[in-house]
């Protein structure tokens, strides 16, 4: 449906505005969903064991969120979340290679961008994967592997 309004700039000249009424964003902004390359983020800021972040995406037809670029990550820690905020992504450590090959929604890693001495030794127990601040520059966000079961913030990502 679109909505049509008729103005005047100067007294003999008439001109058209068409707008959709609907969003343009195929995202549903008013309940918190950011759009960005074909994809819908959603921010909560509860803090809750990867697990439990991972069924409440679930819950909403998502996932948590995947990292497939520099650029999907700035969006990420500039639009997305709140400056400082740590959460939880879609990654987690293989149990039976030790290595971090693929995403909760089983798409490849094909962009990484860990932390210095990252990621630590299968024998640590840190398997699940955070985005944090660096210590050394907290503009700069990087992968950090932890305890699943420490409580994160978490971003929901969908398609658009």
């Amino acid at each position: 449906m679109i909505n049509c309004s008729f103005f005047y700039i100067v007294p003999f000249l008439k001109f058209t505005s068409c707008l959709p009424l609907s969003p343009a964003t195929p995202c549903d902004v008013a309940d918190g969903w950011l759009h960005f390359s074909g994809s819908c983020y959603k921010f909560l800021s509860s803090p809750v064991d990867k697990l439990t972040a991972k069924t409440q995406c679930e819950s909403v037809g998502a996932h948590l969120t995947t990292i497939h670029s520099a650029s999907e990550q700035d969006f990420i820690t500039v639009t997305v979340i709140p400056p400082s905020a740590v959460i939880w992504t879609g990654l987690e450590r293989d149990m039976n290679s030790g290595t971090f090959n693929n995403w909760d929604d089983g798409s490849p890693v094909d962009f990484t961008d860990w932390g210095r001495n990252r990621p630590t030794s299968h024998d640590s127990g840190e398997h699940c994967v955070t985005l944090r601040p660096s210590r050394t520059d907290p503009s700069d966000y990087i992968w950090n592997d932890i305890l699943c079961t420490l409580k994160r913030a978490f971003v929901c990502e969908k398609g658009a």
